[in-house]
């Protein structure tokens, strides 16, 4: 999929550090190590900024994923009907480029990212990460 993000003339100088980036998070770096909260035992995220990150900022049709509807904390999107990270409100994180997601829960302690190495359609995730949320959360009962 990344061979097929080109840019010509005068944008591909502009355009190659965007590539780049592209390109490193289909390696499921970008979406993983962005949302984890502790990593190794050390706190990534204090207390407030998880307050911050989910308390909503905005909730409605996204005039850049239209028609989605989106709901946003401070840099995450939040729980919502048609992307939900698990059972819990307070939960956020993000949906990445063709399914891979990844999230936060506070109230459950966990986080959870899954990436897979084939790309998928689709704005919202894939089914195959929301069934292992799902599994997650039914193991922790």
């Amino acid at each position: 999929m990344a061979d097929r993000v080109r840019a010509e003339g005068e944008n591909a100088a502009r355009f190659a550090h965007v590539r780049e980036a592209f390109e490193q998070s289909f390696e499921g770096g970008a979406v993983g190590a962005a949302l984890a909260v502790t990593v190794d035992g050390v706190q990534v995220l204090t207390p407030a900024q998880i307050e911050r990150a989910n308390t909503e900022q905005s909730n409605g049709c996204d005039e850049v994923l239209a028609p989605l509807h989106t709901r946003f904390g401070l840099g995450f999107f939040l729980t919502q009907p048609m992307i939900r990270f698990g059972p819990n409100p307070r939960s956020f994180g993000h949906p990445g480029a063709g399914g891979s997601i990844a999230f936060a829960d506070p109230d459950a302690r966990l986080g959870i990212a899954y990436v897979m190495n084939q790309m998928q359609i689709g704005l919202p995730g894939d089914a195959r990460g929301f069934r292992l949320i799902t599994e997650v959360y039914e193991a922790l009962k």
